[in-house]
């Protein structure tokens, strides 16, 4: 049902978009499997393919990014090619560094030359290609933590909405608290949950290994293939 609702051009958006998030979030082996053919499918619309990929970025493993290349090049869109090369980005790009991928999207060839060429150095750096990436390196959910901390200093409202994003699936710590009014960045509420996130972690130990991907604070069984 999760992927038959995920699929579905005719359902529900809100349904739809919501088994994509629990795919990104906790799916296993054959979910993700699911998620690279729906990238590469011809048969589906390239909307959803290109949303495909949005959620391939969100779990973030490494194997995904070839899919999302392909994907790219089989879209005709320049409005869907741009939005994967940002999603592509960053996975492979430093967020505060240059972001070579999205300045070079309006040529595939140079697009697919550059982005194989940034994976292949990262895996070779990494020693694995069993890694979930995030911003060119190992993801970390501290390194989330920390750039969310500086969001606060920085009063920085855009950075929160992603931060999030990767945080509270991957902690299941309750992030409500980082909006007002579900609108309005709280960030005295996004202090309180970091220090709960330390407390937490000094309590019972660091349970997050980089490049691995977790749901609830707890890791997923085998979600790298």
């Amino acid at each position: 049902m999760l992927h038959a609702e995920a699929r579905d051009p005719a359902g529900s958006p809100m349904l739809g978009g919501s088994c994509m998030d629990l795919i990104a979030d906790a799916g296993r082996v054959a979910d993700l499997e699911f998620l690279a053919a729906l990238m590469i499918d011809g048969d589906v619309p390239p909307a959803m393919r290109t949303d495909a990929c949005h959620t391939a970025r969100c779990a973030g493993e490494a194997w995904l990014i070839e899919f999302m290349i392909a994907t790219y090049l089989s879209v005709e869109r320049f409005a869907d090619r741009e939005s994967i090369a940002v999603y592509v980005s960053s996975l492979l790009e430093p967020y505060d560094g240059a972001l070579d991928l999205v300045e070079s999207c309006h040529d595939a060839a140079v697009f697919e030359r550059m982005a194989h060429a940034k994976l292949r150095t990262l895996l070779d750096e990494l020693g694995t290609d069993q890694v979930v990436l995030y911003e060119g390196r190992a993801f970390d959910v501290h390194r989330i933590a920390w750039s969310l901390r500086r969001a606060v200093m920085d009063e920085d409202h855009g950075a929160v909405l992603m931060l999030r994003r990767k945080f509270e699936p991957y902690t299941g710590l309750d992030c409500s608290g980082f909006y007002e009014n579900g609108r309005h960045v709280n960030f005295r509420g996004i202090r309180d949950v970091l220090d709960q996130f330390d407390a937490q972690n000094a309590e019972r130990g660091d349970v997050f290994e980089p490049g691995k991907r977790f749901f609830f604070g707890h890791p997923v069984p085998g979600g790298i293939r």
